[in-house]
């Protein structure tokens, strides 16, 4: 295979026989790689979750303090999304850990700003006594979890997107095609990824 690549020296071609593919799985974020049909087709099922996090100093917050967030008449007690998963203390002394997910992509100062707005909220209700927040950090996970239905579950969709493995000289590695875990990730790529790209 023939790879085209922009480098600051100009662009580079590289003959591969096997390439290794790490990005998230999804056909629009792999667009040059010139997926074909069948590839587009089994990716194209991936529906992907959209999860946040950051590190706050929460004046007028006990350090120990934690708050999770439920819905009371939903499935598991999980919050209606988007919203805030918890408020927890962190590692760090006086910063308080906040996760927050969305069903779409949220830009990151209208992810701060919500954050921000649920704790108004809390403390207008009484939950919380907080009377500033300061983001000391803040990341975006997006996209997260990359899951289907249980109808292509059914249809063989792990099926497909393992047989992608090898497919056109492409091996693919992540947790989309294994699990959000890192020793597992780990182990995946040990016992079986490596084996196949080195053979």
């Amino acid at each position: 295979m023939l790879l085209r690549v922009d480098t600051p020296d100009g662009p580079l071609t590289v003959k591969a026989g096997k390439l290794l593919i790490t990005a998230p799985p999804l056909p629009a974020r792999l667009a040059a790689f010139d997926l074909d049909a069948h590839e587009r087709d089994v990716l194209g099922r991936f529906r992907q979750g959209n999860y946040y996090t950051g590190l706050v100093r929460l004046a007028g917050v006990p350090a120990d303090l934690t708050v999770q967030n439920v819905g009371a008449d939903t499935p598991y007690n999980l919050p209606p999304l988007p919203a805030a998963y918890a408020f927890s203390p962190s590692s760090v002394p006086g910063l308080h850990d906040v996760k927050y997910g969305s069903p779409s992509p949220v830009g990151d100062a209208a992810v701060r700003g919500a954050i921000v707005a649920d704790l108004k909220r809390l403390r207008s209700q009484g939950a919380v006594d907080v009377s500033r927040v300061e983001f000391r950090d803040f990341s975006s996970h997006t996209p997260y979890e990359l899951t289907v239905g249980a109808a292509d579950i059914a249809a063989g969709f792990y099926r497909a997107l393992n047989g992608l493995q090898g497919r056109r000289g492409a091996y693919w590695h992540g947790a989309a095609f294994h699990a959000h875990d890192s020793a597992l990730l780990w182990e995946f790529t040990e016992q079986t990824l490596l084996p196949l790209l080195t053979a």
